[in-house]
């Protein structure tokens, strides 16, 4: 039986090992969005395909469709992060970015914004110095990602009655966004916002990831926001699944 070929640019984001000498790659490609490829054998110390299938890396592959999985058939190192791998601070960061992003996306459909998404990600943790916060570039992905699968939150105008937000006076609800005083009686769980937070959260959606790192965020702000992002989080993945 004649398989049809198809290939495609992807970042290789997970392995997992199956069966002897098999694995499974978890890739997020230019062209099908996020697919799992079999690399048949590729465990072998034989295998052609061994050395070029790195994770965390820019591949350029070529794959079969079959009954139920795609097998790989070859593939191309195009861009290997090296940096990236060698800074364990960067590296985390990166493994901490793919597990959420695992488990909010799945599917295979092509997303150009992921895509460039992931690209601004690797080329700026492969240049970035080794002293850096993960926070600032897991907070800027995460919400770029949200934002890309429909969650983007509401920052501008109250999440209930869409009146123009005052900078003081606002709460955030998990269910994405910010609330005037007005509305806060009719919002369960909803927690004050500061006014830095909502200035910090705009930021976000203005600046490039390499210009966001550049902003000095104070630790009590820091701590915050990241209770924001993981109420959003925790919302939006149990609707999910």
């Amino acid at each position: 039986m004649a398989f049809t070929r198809y290939r495609t640019q992807a970042f290789a984001l997970k392995e997992r090992d199956r069966g002897e000498a098999d694995k499974i790659f978890t890739v997020f490609s230019k062209e099908f969005g996020k697919i799992s490829i079999l690399g048949k054998s590729i465990r072998m110390a034989k295998s052609k395909l061994r050395g070029n299938m790195s994770i965390f890396s820019l591949l350029d592959l070529e794959f079969i469709q079959g009954k139920s999985l795609k097998t790989l058939v070859d593939a191309e190192l195009l861009e290997n992060y090296q940096n990236i791998k060698q800074n364990p601070n960067v590296l985390l960061t990166l493994s901490n970015i793919v597990d959420v992003f695992d488990k909010l996306v799945y599917g295979t459909e092509k997303e150009l914004r992921l895509w460039f998404l992931f690209k601004e990600v690797f080329d700026v943790l492969n240049n970035i110095d080794i002293d850096f916060a993960g926070f600032y570039v897991c907070h800027w992905f995460y919400w770029r990602l949200f934002a890309i699968l429909g969650y983007c939150p509401e920052l501008y105008h109250c999440l209930s009655c869409n009146k123009k937000l005052q900078i003081s006076g606002s709460y955030f609800a998990s269910r994405g966004g910010i609330i005037c005083s007005d509305c806060l009686s009719a919002e369960k769980g909803a927690i004050a916002m500061s006014t830095e937070a909502i200035k910090m959260s705009r930021e976000i959606f203005q600046r490039s990831l390499d210009d966001f790192l550049k902003i000095k965020i104070k630790k009590n702000l820091q701590k915050s926001l990241e209770k924001n992002l993981e109420r959003i989080f925790i919302f939006h993945l149990s609707h999910i699944y």
